[in-house]
């Protein structure tokens, strides 16, 4: 993007790096394009040769000689000795006024102008452009308003054509924007991606689209949306815990299927290895769909960080999920994470319709998403009978009366599973009673037991 007052100094002239990942050299020759069909902006070489020791560069310069204040768009053709084309869109904005010209898009000094509509430009993906697919590929946009002003505030977001989930931008506040896109529709064979700038303080906005294509690859890894759950509850977009285990869906995302056999749990399985927050999570299960991991200890709570699998040597694109102190889930005997709840009866069955449990019985309920116990647990190693890891401030209804908690913390012997050791409260009564876990504040989704 080029941005100059028309009765200012000229806006100079950018660089295009050019790199040549063949085995050879190759010559090429540019093409230039502008919709107003005016020869406004010039490239040397216009000519030459990309060499593959080294990057090539190519300077882009306007001229405003003979042209009156206007938006004008233009496109750069790179045509290269094996057939392949690529392109850059080029965006020079005329502005109004004698302010001195700037290159780059920076604020004019000029006062006189008042912005109506916002520019992007995509800066990473030329006309007919090629992504493979699953694999992340980087998103960039230029947006500037129509006075040549940088769009630093407001939202900018790319949205696809094939349904893939909208991408906010993320802005560097120099104009630029960017984000990373990962395809996770790949039925399409061509996909319109389009970029929405919106500044509400303003009230102006402006988008452009481009149009390419998907380069088959099916053998790499990739998350599905909203993939990164609580195991016991599998509640969408909720907070996950230090010390939880959690459940990751996807596809590709290991080379084979594994369980993890001894202590301490590995950090790599059939070729998968998870990361959350820069930490190795400890694998318990490694499917293609699905992996069963261990949220390491010690991450910020009450912040968002980013989770990444990588499949031998190839990571799927990061995705971000929001740490909470605690937020507890109760197992269930469906695997679902809704109705009977895996609680246990002093004779070790599960108090259900047919075997329930009586008034006054201990039981024992089997949860995740407690959170951090004392002493500390460590990552990947099964939780000590002495000294138990205990949670403190758990609470616990059975239809809706409080029953006492003698203990809640890790169980001995496992590895991101808890136990609460409580008793069943006088006066319920039911095959389908809710039961709630509450810890720091967060209460687990409703499940049900049996008392008779």
């Amino acid at each position: 993007i080029f941005t100059q007052a028309a009765a200012g100094s000229a806006a100079g002239s950018q660089t295009i790096t050019l790199s040549n990942l063949s085995a050879s050299q190759e010559t090429f020759t540019t093409g230039k394009l502008t919709i107003d069909g005016a020869n406004w902006f010039s490239v040397t070489p216009a000519t030459g040769t990309a060499a593959t020791t080294q990057a090539t560069t190519l300077t882009v310069s306007v001229s405003s000689a003979g042209l009156s204040p206007a938006i004008r768009q233009g496109v750069l053709t790179l045509l290269f000795q094996d057939g392949s084309v690529r392109t850059v869109n080029i965006l020079f904005l005329l502005v109004s006024g004698g302010d001195s010209g700037q290159s780059a898009i920076r604020p004019l000094a000029t006062t006189s102008c008042t912005p109506t509509m916002l520019l992007p430009l995509i800066t990473s993906l030329g006309s007919q452009f090629t992504v493979p697919a699953a694999w992340p590929s980087t998103l960039e946009a230029q947006v500037a308003d129509d006075c040549g002003n940088p769009q630093v505030n407001g939202t900018v977001t790319a949205t696809f054509s094939n349904g893939d989930p909208p991408l906010p931008l993320i802005s560097l506040k120099n104009g630029n924007w960017t984000g990373t896109w990962q395809v996770t529709n790949s039925n399409a064979s061509v996909i319109a991606v389009t970029v929405n700038a919106d500044d509400p303080a303003l009230m102006i906005s402006g988008s452009i689209s481009v149009s390419g294509g998907l380069q088959s690859s099916a053998n790499a890894p990739l998350l599905s949306t909203g993939g990164v759950l609580n195991a016991a509850s599998y509640s969408p977009s909720a907070p996950l815990a230090p010390g939880s285990m959690i459940s990751i869906f996807g596809s590709n995302l290991a080379d084979g299927t594994s369980n993890a056999s001894s202590f301490p749990l590995p950090s790599e399985l059939s070729g998968a290895l998870v990361t959350i927050g820069g930490q190795s999570a400890p694998l318990i299960y490694a499917g293609s769909g699905q992996i069963n991991a261990v949220i390491p200890y010690g991450l910020p709570v009450n912040a968002s960080t980013q989770v990444i699998v990588r499949q031998g040597n190839a990571y799927t694109s990061p995705m971000a999920i929001v740490m909470a102190a605690a937020n507890p889930a109760i197992f269930t005997v469906s695997e679902t994470g809704s109705g009977q709840g895996v609680i246990v009866r002093p004779d070790g069955n599960v108090a259900q319709p047919g075997t329930p449990a009586q008034t006054g019985d201990e039981i024992v309920i089997w949860a995740t998403g407690l959170g951090e116990t004392t002493p500390g647990a460590t990552d990947g190693e099964p939780a000590t009978a002495s000294p138990l890891l205990a949670v403190s401030g758990v609470t616990l209804t059975i239809g809706g009366q409080t029953a006492r908690v003698d203990f809640a913390g890790l169980a001995p012997g496992f590895t991101g599973v808890y136990q609460i050791n409580a008793a069943v409260p006088v006066g319920v009564q039911g095959d389908t009673l809710p039961v709630v876990l509450t810890v720091a504040g967060q209460p687990s989704p409703v499940v049900t037991m049996a008392v008779q």
